[in-house]
């Protein structure tokens, strides 16, 4: 009742508050690419697959199409093919702002998506990609610089000073070519975008170390975690990754234990700006609109590489209305928050949510009396679930499962592919689907985002940890 109620909620109010533009044509020309599907995927930061399927056409022989575009503001994928879901190489995708308007119309080249793109309608897209094409000099002349003053980063000869020279001039260049391109359309919407995204110049911050600490300080001070087109785009996903880098991300940790402890402070410093921030300190409704992105897109981040740590300390860090002021939050966004909810009630010590088995072996998840359960939550279309899920059975094979189960529940929705993963990998253990999906009653009540995913239970069925891992689990069952 009360999911039902927190949708009717954000349809009714939604649906006095924000006016949806007419709907308009998406049309391009894919050079070399004939008789091909296209797709159109909108950005979803509370899902593990960032991308979700929108719309699909074909071309024509000569490589054109045509289809009604999104008429929520927002930075959308053109896909050439299946292909271009998984990748983000930009050959085979193109990132358009659709939603706001106007007429797109665009011709590029096969293979060459983003690089050959040019536009006949869309002064946005014509103007963002501009500013792209523009300033790409200008940053490249900064990154040549930077690798240069790191190579020689002590030395006072002409040549050092002549770097440093060069940093500093590309610096100023590039922000007066910004200016330049912001006065061409003053009242574009996607200046506040691109205003909200600037990545602060260090100034003469020459040292690696000096650099690296000032963008840990203010890389995010102009970011608006709030905006609803920037929450409907990848760019604040990748701003949020940029920052981690900032603390190590990803290469520097040889662990996922490591990265967990690595990236604590990366995490409260996210959380502090959308707490804190220029946008949000004096606005509360932007501080939980803030905050809200951040947390799903935390918990996302966080159950996919088995940060627990952070995980937690996200949650805890969560105040009341970011789980009950949801009118105006993304469906996604709301199951996300939903299931960081569960997350807290699954720490080591805890009681294990019920499983109830529906005619398997064992009726419910405490009629197991081994010692230790291993729940282990899976998928047969999982690449992860194919490589941990063998060597799980050798350990369970090796070990006679001796006082300890395992309970392998399935999120499968397909009852065949079920059962052909299941007898095809030999596994003897406890197996349960209901083919419900991410829907299913164990998905939800433990909070899976991801798969392959892991809980040691005691005799008890209290939560003894979380492995991330078949190799986690050998030294915790040992």
């Amino acid at each position: 009742m009360r999911h039902l109620q927190i949708f009717f909620t954000l349809a009714v109010a939604c649906s006095n508050t924000l006016a949806q533009p007419a709907a308009q044509s998406l049309s391009g020309t894919i050079q070399g690419f004939p008789n091909g599907q296209v797709f159109i995927l909108k950005y979803n930061n509370s899902h593990l697959f960032a991308y979700e399927v929108m719309d699909s056409t074909h071309t024509d022989s000569m490589g054109y199409f045509n289809m009604v575009q999104p008429v929520t503001p927002g930075m959308y994928r053109i896909c050439q093919g299946r292909r271009g879901w998984y990748s983000s190489n930009p050959g085979n995708t193109l990132h358009l702002w659709l939603g706001f308007g106007e007429e797109v119309s665009f011709h590029t080249l096969v293979n060459d998506c983003t690089g050959s793109a040019r536009f006949s309608k869309g002064w946005y897209n014509t103007w963002w990609f501009d500013n792209e094409r523009v300033l790409q000099p200008y940053l490249q002349r900064l990154s040549i610089s930077m690798q240069l003053l790191d190579i020689y980063p002590g030395s006072a000869n002409h040549f050092c000073a002549q770097i440093r020279r060069e940093y500093l001039k590309a610096q100023r260049e590039c922000a007066a070519a910004g200016r330049r391109l912001q006065k061409q359309q003053p009242a574009n919407p996607l200046l506040t975008c691109q205003q909200r995204m600037i990545v602060p110049f260090t100034g003469r911050q020459f040292k690696k170390k000096d650099r690296t600490l000032f963008w840990q300080q203010h890389l995010l001070d102009s970011v608006d975690f709030s905006n609803s087109p920037l929450q409907a785009s990848h760019l604040l996903g990748q701003k949020l990754e940029q920052y981690l880098g900032l603390f190590g991300y990803p290469y520097d940790f040889i662990s996922r234990e490591a990265m967990d402890s690595g990236l604590l402070a990366a995490v409260r410093g996210i959380i502090e700006h959308a707490k804190n921030g220029y946008y949000t300190r004096d606005n509360p409704a932007v501080r939980t609109a803030s905050l809200q992105f951040v947390a799903a897109w935390l918990y996302s981040f966080c159950e996919d590489k088995g940060l627990h740590h952070c995980l937690a300390y996200t949650a805890a860090q969560m105040t009341e209305d970011v789980f009950t002021s949801t009118c105006n939050v993304s469906p996604g966004t709301l199951q996300t928050l939903q299931r960081m909810q569960a997350s807290q009630r699954l720490q080591p010590g805890m009681p294990a949510p019920e499983i109830s088995l529906n005619g398997a072996a064992a009726k419910s998840l405490a009629d197991i009396k081994a010692s230790k359960t291993l729940v282990v939550f899976w998928a047969s279309w999982c690449p992860h679930c194919r490589q941990e899920l063998p060597l799980l059975k050798k350990l369970y094979d090796s070990s006679g499962h001796r006082d300890w189960e395992v309970l392998a529940v399935s999120i499968d929705t397909n009852q065949q592919a079920w059962t052909n993963a299941g007898a095809g990998g030999g596994f003897g253990w406890i197996n349960y689907c209901d083919l419900k999906g991410w829907d299913s009653g164990p998905a939800k009540d433990y909070g899976v985002f991801a798969t392959p995913q892991f809980y040691l239970l005691d005799r008890q069925k209290r939560i003894i940890a979380r492995p991330g891992s078949v190799e986690e689990v050998k030294r915790m069952i040992d």
